[in-house]
């Protein structure tokens, strides 16, 4: 359990002047808390003895209705300072896993479905931050008010503080039992929700592939197949945690039948006035919730303990590691003798050694499955360190660059589907980009790209069509004055025309680049200074 705290305290440090104040108003409110059940007692003895007078009424009203402002404001305070720090923790906690994904292994990462894994961040980075800040506030708490409370009980019955001690370790002994069968079962259940909630989002990520394949009934049975999946495990794990908290319940109402007796009995002798057993019966209350609260805990752990995996299981994947050496021009990409495969002892890329040089244009050409845009993935880096060889810029091994800045400074890249659109959602991004007007006639977007005091106006409008993201995709590589350039089949949903005077424009700035095309487009073989041929 120290293990989750301290990472959830990593996350909550920015606020700990706020968390410091959460717990401290936490603790005031207990002791409020504990003060109410002696005041009803003392006020109840009082009243029971007949000596009390209207001024003793007054006075115990006054301090009951003023503990219960104060608990109200406190519990307001409380509540405010939890919902700050909860929130923005998980949104630092969340952040930080997202940066992580970012540099996890291509290879890796790619096997996850992605709104299996964002669904799963969210909820655990959530409930990982909920289950510390409530535990620590609770073990606070509960033990500030366990130890009060005893303290009280002991003064009027020593007996009945020695059951309640009894009742504990009961309680105890019950969670040893159970834990395992509890923490296994949450595990069962968190997993199979998250698939769901996957298989949910399949079920409208792409209506129109749905119409066209005619997918519906197999989708309907893959849905219900996964829901009956999850039901049937919500059903064991409801069985479990009902044994749980049924043996919570049987050990509250055998101790409290022996308080009833023992006070009973000590009320008839006279030994307890029926406001001291008022007091011990309120104080019990107390206990039991401060014990019950040490029990649940142990199930509440449980839960935690698996969510507390899943996160590890994604902050313990493999990271791609780079070096620092950022390159301020690039000459020429040279590979030597490079070997990649998907599956073990099946080489996409067999033995690989090419060079390409600055003002020259490539376009590569391949059969489906050639290894095309293996390639172009092994020369931007996405497969880390898995491959055999060595990928060199000028006379640098790409694994000595500082990837993230050579990727954003030193490439410009387009792929086929135009990825990079989706991202698009802050237009004033777009129109801070060094757009020239010739660019955006030879690729025919003035319709949707205006040119206000020479900067580009992009259109505010989500219903660009295939052609018109992909010309943006276009627009957008071709705006960055890097060195290698790197267009995936960029003649694919151009005209002719369009195609022409892209192949134009790309002659007239080879001078200072290396521009590497993947095409079966004649018209860029034609234009290209070298074709690299994978055919098999």
């Amino acid at each position: 359990m120290i293990k989750i705290l301290k990472k959830t305290y990593n996350n909550c440090k920015p606020n700990k002047l706020h968390l410091f104040f959460y717990y401290f108003i936490s603790c005031c409110s207990t002791l409020v808390g504990i003060l109410t059940p002696y005041i009803t007692g003392n006020f109840i003895d009082i009243l029971s003895n007949k000596t009390a007078t209207k001024e003793n009424i007054y006075n115990y009203c006054f301090w009951v209705a003023i503990l219960g402002i104060i608990s109200i404001v406190f519990g307001f305070v409380t509540e405010r300072l939890y919902l700050k720090i909860q929130v923005k923790s998980a949104f630092k906690m969340t952040k930080m896993m997202i940066e992580k994904v970012h540099n996890i292994n291509y290879l890796l990462i790619s096997k996850f479905d992605a709104s299996y894994l964002i669904d799963r961040m969210n909820s655990d980075t959530n409930e990982i931050i909920i289950f510390s800040l409530t535990s620590v506030r609770n073990i606070l708490t509960q033990i500030l008010s366990v130890v009060l409370s005893f303290i009280l009980v002991f003064a009027f019955s020593k007996l009945i503080a020695y059951i309640l001690i009894l009742a504990s370790f009961l309680y105890l002994i019950t969670y040893k039992i159970m834990k395992n069968k509890v923490y296994e079962s949450n595990y069962k259940v968190i997993e199979t929700q998250s698939k769901f909630f996957s298989n949910s989002y399949k079920q409208v990520e792409d209506v129109k592939t749905v119409k066209l394949y005619g997918l519906t009934e197999i989708l309907k049975k893959s849905y219900s197949n996964i829901f009956s999946n999850l039901f049937e495990k919500i059903l064991d794990n409801q069985v479990i945690t009902y044994i749980y908290s049924s043996m919570d319940s049987i050990i509250s109402i055998l101790t409290r039948t022996f308080i009833f007796v023992i006070g009973g009995i000590k009320v008839i002798k006279g030994q307890m006035t029926i406001g001291q057993f008022t007091i011990v019966l309120l104080l019990f209350n107390n206990i039991l919730d401060s014990v019950s609260f040490a029990f649940n805990l142990g199930e509440t752990y449980q839960k935690a303990k698996t969510v507390d995996k899943r996160i590890e299981e994604v902050l313990n994947m493999k990271v791609d590691r780079f070096g620092k050496v950022q390159l301020n021009h690039i000459d020429s990409i040279t590979l030597k003798d490079i070997s990649f495969s998907y599956v073990e002892n099946e080489k996409i890329v067999d033995d690989f050694s090419y060079k390409f040089e600055k003002s020259n244009i490539y376009t590569i050409v391949g059969n489906n499955g050639a290894g095309k845009s293996t390639l172009i993935n092994l020369i931007l880096g996405l497969f880390g360190d898995e491959y055999e060889g060595n990928v060199y810029y000028n006379d640098v091994n790409l694994k000595n660059l500082d990837i993230n800045n050579f990727r954003t400074k030193n490439i410009s890249i387009t792929t086929q589907h135009a990825e990079i659109i989706n991202f698009l959602e802050d237009i004033e991004k777009f129109n801070s980009l060094n757009v020239s007007k010739d660019l955006i006639d030879i690729l025919e977007l003035s319709k949707i790209i205006q040119i206000e005091n020479s900067k580009p106006k992009l259109q505010k409008t989500k219903d660009f069509s295939g052609g018109e993201k992909y010309k943006l995709s276009l627009l957008i590589a071709l705006s960055k004055d890097y060195d290698v350039i790197i267009l995936d089949e960029p003649s694919a949903m151009l005209d002719k025309e369009s195609t022409n005077n892209l192949l134009n424009y790309l002659q007239e700035i080879k001078k200072d680049k290396i521009i590497i095309m993947v095409s079966h487009d004649i018209r860029l073989i034609d234009v290209s200074d070298e074709v690299v041929n994978m055919l098999p």
